[in-house]
């Protein structure tokens, strides 16, 4: 296929897949860093979304189409918002995938596609995608931040069959990847042999966080986390109850779905504790990075599973950007930047007696909980500083470009 030119020479990127921009959780956060990283650095990124997600009523005032933090973005539905009739969105997600993909040959055909940065785990998904690329001759990598097969959630016969078929035909659609753990590297080893990939970890913007005063207070834990992981959350309320100490309080952040929120409220109420507990939900940015600033411990049980050894939370970078000590366990990616009692605190198994007894040491040791959270700090700053991938991660979109249009494959990173 001809296409056309620009006259810069910036990368043209397009962001594909994730829902929401601008405003939403891990997700769409890390897009935000990832598009902010490449623009920094003289590419230009274009976000495409197939369909809107958000409620009317809780995020007024969004827009289709628009520019935010540099980053165009396009939700090719239509609308940003989710209708309530079955019926409706059914007609949406249809006239989004139909406009989503005209969208795609117009850019490419006017040099503003070079290259997609995919973000599903879909295998539906992934082959529509795919499929498109390949049409307009593109090179696509792929996001990687979570294996579907490992997903605790994922046990219908349809969703392990979609799994399996995307674990072992993914490497046909895309030209790299871009890992966000060792699993992760190693299932691109295991699954796509001799494909390029770059391994981003969870990033963060260190410069939120500068002037955020700390105010005077009780001991307080905090936990942010969505709904989708109540058995994590339970394990947090039994540690914190295991602690078994009056003048402390719990924090927990957490947002999801009416259901189960509603089962998470009758936790916590339930609780011996729960006069010590908050839940609190859909906090702001701004208010968010506050209670990270002004928490005593900040909590990140891992579990011992393979959905948590592949995965490394969003939250580990805000939370080591706060300056305050991260609780946590010796599970997947911790144990590569973390040091138990110097840049964090860290459960030798997931176990919640274990997990209250780190706490314990932040509440009886204050002095030394302020030097793990600053060694955490100088760790976060040393490994998920947004800008340190922006050059790294654009010579290797830019090595697929060219390695692309040369035939070859381009060197690992």
């Amino acid at each position: 296929m001809k296409t056309g030119t620009t006259p810069s020479k910036k990368l043209q990127v397009v962001y594909l897949g994730e829902l929401g921009f601008p405003v939403g959780l891990a997700p769409i956060q890390k897009c935000r860093l990832l598009s902010r990283a490449l623009i920094e650095n003289g590419a230009r990124v274009t976000v495409l979304g197939r369909m809107g997600t958000h409620d009317r009523a809780s995020v007024p005032g969004l827009r289709a189409r628009g520019e935010f933090e540099g980053i165009e973005y396009h939700v090719s539905s239509g609308t940003p918002y989710r209708p309530k009739s079955v019926g409706a969105r059914l007609a949406l997600i249809a006239a989004g995938l139909i406009n989503e993909a005209r969208h795609l040959v117009q850019l490419r055909l006017s040099g503003r596609f070079d290259i997609g940065i995919l973000s599903v785990f879909s295998f539906p998904l992934a082959v529509y995608y795919g499929l498109i690329a390949k049409t307009l001759r593109a090179p696509l990598v792929l996001l990687l931040v979570e294996h579907g097969a490992a997903l605790d959630n994922r046990t219908s016969l349809g969703q392990k069959m979609g799994d399996r078929l995307f674990d072992k035909t993914i490497r046909f659609f895309v030209d790299g990847f871009l890992p966000i753990s060792e699993y992760l590297v190693e299932f691109v080893k295991r699954f796509a042999p001799g494909k390029p990939w770059l391994k981003i970890p969870a990033l963060c913007d260190f410069d939120r966080f500068t002037g955020v005063n700390r105010r005077p207070g009780p001991p307080t834990f905090l936990f942010c986390s969505s709904a989708a992981y109540p058995d994590v959350v339970a394990f947090v309320l039994a540690a914190f109850e295991a602690l078994a100490v009056d003048e402390a309080e719990l924090i927990l952040v957490v947002s999801g779905r009416p259901g189960p929120m509603g089962r998470i409220r009758a936790a916590v109420n339930r609780s011996p504790r729960s006069q010590q507990i908050r839940l609190l939900s859909n906090l702001s940015e701004t208010e968010l990075i506050r209670r990270y600033v002004n928490a005593s411990g900040l909590l990140i049980p891992l579990r011992p599973t393979r959905q948590d050894q592949a995965r490394f939370p969003h939250k580990i970078g805000e939370y080591t950007a706060s300056g305050n000590p991260i609780i946590t366990t010796a599970v997947g990616e911790i144990p590569l930047y973390f040091e138990d009692g110097r840049s964090a605190f860290i459960a030798r198994d997931y176990d919640p007696g274990l997990f209250a007894e780190k706490m314990r040491l932040v509440m009886e040791r204050p002095d030394e909980a302020r030097r793990v959270g600053e060694a955490g700090r100088r760790v976060g700053i040393a490994n998920f500083d947004y800008r340190k991938y922006g050059p790294p991660l654009l010579s290797f979109l830019n090595d697929v470009v060219r390695s692309r249009k040369n035939n070859r494959r381009p060197e690992r990173i």
